[in-house]
């Protein structure tokens, strides 16, 4: 398709392959930190991105509630989805400090090592 810009030069845009517009959307999948229909030279695509990629994210949204509701069932808070996924806040936080108070025993060894 030909189209025109302000500067009324010519500006030719591609019609993507199939290969080429799933080979795309495989790579959105693995790494979804843009929006996909706004991916440069897949203009002409845009209105099918967009729906790929809302159709994802719907989907993503119930495997995470499941797993939510699969884990309150497991702790004997059935349903109550709010509170596990303050549990799991919490948890990853605790990881997150472990982590950080083991890199600091490290270097503190490390550094008594040098002494």
């Amino acid at each position: 398709m030909v189209t025109q810009n302000d500067n009324s030069a010519r500006r030719v845009e591609t019609v993507k392959t199939q290969s080429e517009i799933e080979a795309l959307k495989r790579n959105w999948k693995s790494d979804p930190c843009w929006d996909i229909e706004e991916t440069e030279g897949f203009e002409e695509h845009k209105e099918e991105l967009k729906q790929f990629r809302l159709d994802q994210e719907k989907e993503w949204e119930a495997r995470r509630y499941n797993s939510l509701l699969l884990r309150s069932e497991a702790l004997g808070i059935r349903g109550n989805i709010k509170l596990v996924n303050c549990i799991e806040l919490l948890e990853n936080r605790i990881k997150s400090l472990e982590e950080r108070l083991y890199s600091l025993e490290n270097i503190t060894d490390v550094e008594r090592g040098k002494r």
